[in-house]
């Protein structure tokens, strides 16, 4: 009996090892962290990041980016820094609402280096409260030149968001108002001012 017990928590301990020791060499793609202030529309911007594992040889990678659609609009991906410096670019599409396939590629075996797969670009909602809210990276494939898996980790991000009371908001919506008057008047007197330099 307690051989037993012994061999199923060396066993245990055994499996433990082998899951950290996948997770410590495997490469990871990382959509970073925010912190946001809600009132009106915002707009808000995501790197998504790639580190290699020792030995890793990551040539395009596809992930779903799984996100709240009832507040938040994704608007845009638009290819990294490594993903361009590797000759790779990127492709998306909607596989339904919140979740976007997001693919990284190109007509090439060149490697990916560490830094910038790709940003992302959203929209939050005038009205989404306050709370941490989980960009999730579901389903993340990453392959080598040859197009074999690689052994990867992904790190979601969380945008926590902070809704400005509504005389914060308003003061938001007026100081909007006035930039776009004094925009007008510049605009205005810069025309009365050609119309006269013309006159004379």
């Amino acid at each position: 009996m307690v051989q037993r017990v012994m061999m199923r928590a060396l066993t245990a301990i055994v499996a433990a090892f082998l899951v950290l020791a996948q997770g410590a060499g495997a490469a990871t793609v990382a959509l970073e962290d925010k912190d946001v202030e809600v009132g009106i529309p915002t707009a808000v911007s995501l790197g998504m990041s790639l580190i290699n594992g020792p030995g890793d040889t990551v040539a395009g990678a596809q992930v779903d980016v799984v996100f709240d659609s009832d507040v938040m609009t994704l608007v845009g991906i638009t290819a990294g820094a490594a993903a361009t410096s590797a000759g790779k670019s990127v492709s998306y599409s909607e596989l339904e609402p919140g979740v976007i396939r997001l693919m990284v590629m190109g007509m090439n075996i060149n490697t990916i280096g560490d830094g910038d797969l790709a940003r992302l670009s959203f929209v939050l909602g005038c009205r989404m409260p306050s709370g941490d809210y989980t960009i999730d990276l579901d389903g993340l494939v990453l392959s080598n030149p040859v197009g074999m898996a690689v052994a990867s980790v992904a790190d979601p991000s969380v945008l926590s968001v902070t809704a400005l009371p509504l005389p914060a908001v308003q003061a938001l919506w007026l100081a909007g108002l006035v930039l776009m008057v004094v925009a007008a008047r510049s605009v205005a007197r810069a025309r009365c001012g050609t119309c006269l330099s013309n006159d004379s």
